[in-house]
């Protein structure tokens, strides 16, 4: 039982970093939690662009610390890494918002 909990945290843990999750849940708590979805349009998009990616490089830092994936060799790896991850959730995010609000 121990394993499956474990392969389901790192799943859980790739999607957050590459799969579009940090995105999604980032565009579901700034429409469902009060304070994130009375946020003026500039301030929401802001916030949900970092908060993407802080939670995107999270939960890359725990699958690195999980050895789950290879550690980067140096801080200059480190910041590549990061800032990749963070780019791409933080984009993937303001496609969902525009995906979800402006088709309506």
């Amino acid at each position: 039982m121990d394993n499956v909990n474990f392969e389901l945290l790192k799943l859980a843990l790739f999607w957050l970093v590459g799969g579009g999750g940090s995105a999604v849940a980032t565009y579901f708590a700034v429409e469902r939690i009060r304070p994130l979805a009375e946020l003026q349009s500039e301030y929401k998009r802001w916030v949900s662009l970092g908060l993407a990616a802080v939670l995107s490089m999270a939960a890359y830092a725990g699958a690195v610390g999980l050895n789950y994936v290879d550690a980067p060799i140096g801080w200059q790896a480190w910041l590549e890494s990061l800032f990749a991850v963070g780019g791409l959730s933080a984009g993937l995010g303001q496609l969902i918002h525009g995906r979800a609000k402006l088709s309506q």
